[in-house]
């Protein structure tokens, strides 16, 4: 504690402690030379003198710990020089030596103030020391004593001056040191302005080279930075006279990926945030292949690296390379150009601040243009069949068209609300993508029928253009495949409808493949307007189209292609893009597919034209099924109570229609139904409050929401809320005859199915097909009309699938029988004619439905549905 104390005395304490330890000596001495042999100075008073001479100087300095205490040591100095002088009988040549080493000593530690102080505290010493011991005059000195009394004068005089040289010596090296941090400071501050002058990474370089390059002979400087998530370091720039262009543009190319940490010398410079000095450069040196590849693109001579440290944190580093003449720094050269680095990182970090700024300002820039484009071409894509469909339901009022014009702007009517709705969809997906809600269904496609669907609807649209339509297909391709057909038809649809839109001459075509490694591919290649690298660029973007002009010609909202992206990425694959300038363009969507080799293959172009010869358009018949019961409606809007009533009461329902949840409710309470439908948003009370009340009350009755609001969030909640299902505004009628039979068909099981066909692989496939979708059912065959009569009389069916052409007695004949003998279950005629003719047919001999071959999965899952409550798809 003593030691650590001592340590941290002040300076005047330090430097006075050796010359007040010689003074007190001295005078002791003097003290000596005066008084020895005189029997009136006791040993005691020797004792006395001598404890106080080697004592008191180390007691000053041991307790003296401030510049103030020292000063109240000239106090008790003062009193023993003033009782010296009474002692010695204030001998002229004494008073004047004592005196003016006092004097010398206090002006020089304190200062006048001390000076001061020390005169009067000596004159008053001597005044109280004058009365203790009396006052007399020693007139005479000995030669010895005065010979003394003069080296001792001299001595101190000495000590003094060395003292003051001392002082000088550190003021003058203090003086130089302030005026070379000064010059470092205006040098720093200067730099600091140059480097801030601009926001460019080559003005700064430019700049850092001829301020600090010349200053050391640096040739060339180059700037390192860490990427974004820090991942590797990559060579921003490179300047000097030494570096071509060419050089800069292959430097740029490097990277210091940070997995190379124990070998490349600049990772472990700015890792351990160390400069990196190297006076004699050879290839040598380095051990990683990245150090080596730049000392190979450029060999150097020297260099010196600097990390660029900003707040403790390195963001990068500066190196100075000479390649004519080597680098000579001194350590001091480091640490002067290492001061300035702190400047250089606050103007870079303020360069990549603004650019990335600059880029932010530029993309909400163009963020917005496009925003605003899109909304002027949203309001022109909903205001174009707003038109038709007002000017042409306006028109349907006029008592004198005709059927034929009455039929036509029904079309159209229809057409623009398709338009619509599909504008409606498409924003809907965008808010569901952006939330990051989106989800696909992968289910079992049948692929001829995915891709008749395709062909039917963009066949007629290239016809219309007077384009040529092609589907190429490179076989083997699987009949069934596991997808989102619904998201996975939108994608095609949507490329193959702009293929169309963008080619006024030429052709479209559509080519499919599988690979071995189990993807699907589907290319869309047409012979319209083509694309740059700059507009393939954008494409995919939301809201964004090629360019204005691309919208003013062609309309569309710019939604599509980023909806398909995301889509097909959803679905595990990806869309991409290959096009020409004024040659065309190329969409190549490829999906990864669980596609179970056991299954059926096309293998060639003629089995392909069967399958898709067979196939039945699905949309060109509505099943409507035949149902009882009693059904509640709530909606507010009288459009929608009309229309749903009327597709209601067509499959045989009695309908009650209230406009808000109040009513509904108290319906409830008067009536029992066999289904609610319950609009969510209604006046006086929504369908949410309604159907907690309805639950609440113990009616039991199931509840369907009917609603516009479907996106997947809503639908789960709306199912947490008492409701059974939800059904989609605007209205599908498949959708909601689906519902219908899956709840009031839903108590009718499958327990045995007869399958009746001559040909024994149709039989197969079918029964296979039902297996599995049902699980464990017993099955029976027949192979005609006739025995399936007899089998029918003999056992129950739940189910019969019936071919319509067959030897000895056909199908149409054998339903026909069946339902003479009061057979009342369900009959679906299954035949290769998917003309309307062959299914009015089958109605007219009592059939429930019509089922083409070869077998769509799909369509045979959704009718084993509606008589089955167990399922297993």
């Amino acid at each position: 504690m003593m030691h650590a104390t001592l340590k941290n005395k002040p300076r005047e304490v330090k430097n006075h402690y050796p010359i007040r330890i010689v003074g007190y000596i001295l005078v002791s001495l003097e003290h000596v030379f005066i008084f020895y042999g005189d029997a009136s100075f006791t040993p005691i008073m020797w004792i006395v003198l001598a404890a106080y001479t080697f004592a008191m100087p180390h007691l000053i300095y041991i307790f003296s710990n401030t510049k103030k205490q020292e000063s109240y040591n000239f106090a008790f100095e003062c009193a023993f020089f003033a009782c010296l002088l009474v002692l010695w009988g204030f001998n002229e040549i004494l008073v004047v030596t004592l005196v003016a080493m006092m004097v010398l000593t206090s002006m020089s530690a304190g200062g006048v103030r001390a000076l001061i102080f020390s005169i009067v505290a000596l004159l008053l010493f001597i005044v109280m020391f004058s009365f203790m011991f009396g006052f007399y005059y020693r007139e005479e000195l000995n030669l010895l004593a005065k010979f003394y009394a003069v080296f001792a004068f001299l001595i101190q005089i000495s000590s003094i001056g060395y003292l003051f040289n001392k002082v000088n010596r550190r003021l003058t090296s203090a003086k130089r040191t302030l005026s070379k941090k000064q010059d470092d400071l205006v040098s720093m501050n200067e730099l600091a302005k140059a480097v801030n002058a601009s926001l460019d990474l080559d003005a700064l370089m430019e700049t850092l080279l001829s301020r600090l390059g010349k200053n050391y002979d640096a040739e060339s400087i180059y700037v390192a930075g860490f990427s974004h998530d820090r991942s590797y370091v990559q060579l921003l720039g490179a300047h000097g006279d030494s570096v071509s262009d060419d050089d800069a543009l292959e430097l740029k190319k490097l990277r210091f990926d940070l997995n190379n940490r124990p070998e490349s010398l600049f990772l472990k410079s700015l890792l351990n945030n160390e400069v990196l000095y190297i006076p004699d450069v050879s290839s040598e040196i380095f051990e990683s292949k990245i150090d080596k590849r730049l000392y190979k693109l450029k060999p150097t001579l020297s260099m010196v690296f600097f990390p660029i440290e900003i707040h403790n944190d390195v963001i990068g580093g500066i190196a100075f390379l000479n390649y004519k003449n080597p680098l000579n720094l001194s350590e001091q050269d480091l640490d002067d150009i290492s001061l300035n680095m702190l400047q250089v990182g606050a103007a870079i970090k303020n360069i990549r601040l603004f650019e990335r700024a600059k880029q932010a300002q530029q993309r909400a820039e163009e963020s917005e243009q496009a925003k605003s484009r899109f909304l002027a071409n949203m309001s022109h894509e909903i205001r174009t069949p707003m038109t038709a469909i007002l000017g042409y339901s306006e028109a349907l009022q006029d008592d004198h068209i005709s059927l034929q014009e009455r039929k036509e702007f029904t079309r159209t009517i229809i057409h623009g609300g398709q338009h619509l709705l599909s504008i409606i969809n498409d924003i809907l997906d965008i808010s569901k993508i952006e939330a990051d809600k989106i989800e696909v269904e992968m289910l079992d496609v049948n692929l001829p029928l995915l891709l008749k669907d395709l062909c039917n609807n963009i066949k007629l649209k290239a016809v219309e253009k007077s384009l040529s339509f092609n589907l190429d297909i490179t076989f083997p391709i699987p009949f069934d495949v596991r997808t989102d057909p619904t998201r996975l038809k939108q994608v095609l649809f949507n490329l193959a409808s702009n293929a169309i839109k963008f080619t006024e001459k030429g052709s479209i075509t559509v080519k499919v493949a599988w690979d071995k490694a189990g993807y699907l591919m589907f290319s869309v290649e047409d012979t319209g307007i083509g694309l740059t690298q700059a507009e393939q660029g954008k494409l995919f973007q939301a809201f964004s189209q090629a360019d204005t002009s691309t919208t003013r010609i062609y309309g569309g909202t710019g939604l599509g292609l980023y909806i398909s992206k995301n889509l097909i990425q959803l679905m595990g694959g990806d869309l991409s893009v290959e096009s020409e300038k004024g040659k065309g363009s190329r969409f190549i969507v490829k999906i990864e597919m669980l596609h179970d080799i056991a299954d059926a293959w096309i293998k060639s172009e003629e089995d392909m034209n069967r399958y898709m010869s067979q196939l039945q358009d699905e949309h060109a018949i509505e099943h409507i099924p035949h149902l009882s019961g009693r059904i509640l409606v709530a909606d507010d809007t009288l459009q929608n109570q009309q229309l749903i009533r009327h597709l209601l009461e067509k499959t045989g329902l009695q309908v009650d229609v209230v406009g808000n949840g109040q009513e509904a409710v108290s319906a409830c309470e008067k009536i029992t139904f066999d289904l609610v439908f319950l609009d969510i948003q209604m006046p006086i009370m929504g369908g949410i409050e309604a159907a907690e009340i309805i639950t609440s009350k113990g009616f039991g009755m199931p509840l369907i929401a009917f609603t516009a609001n479907v996106m997947k969030h809503q639908v789960d909640a709306y199912k947490n809320k008492n409701f059974f299902d939800v059904l989609e505004k605007p209205i599908s009628r498949a959708k909601l005859y689906e519902l219908l039979e899956s709840h009031f068909l839903a108590d009718r099981q499958l327990h045995r199915i007869l399958i009746v066909d001559d040909n024994k692989v149709n039989r197969m496939v079918l029964a296979r097909y039902s297996n599995k979708l049902l699980g464990s059912v017993d099955i029976d065959e027949a192979e005609n009309g006739e025995e399936a009569l007899n089998m029918a009389t003999q056992q129950h069916y739940d189910l019969i699938f019936m071919d319509m052409e067959m030897p000895k007695m056909g199908g149409l004949e054998a339903t026909e029988l069946l339902r003479e003998q009061n057979y009342e279950g369900p009959i679906y005629m299954v035949t290769g004619n998917s003309d309307l003719s062959y299914v009015r047919q089958g109605e007219a001999a009592g059939a429930n439905g019509h089922i083409v071959k070869p077998i769509d999965k799909e369509h045979l899952a959704s009718i084993l549905k509606r008589h089955e409550s167990q399922v297993k798809t």
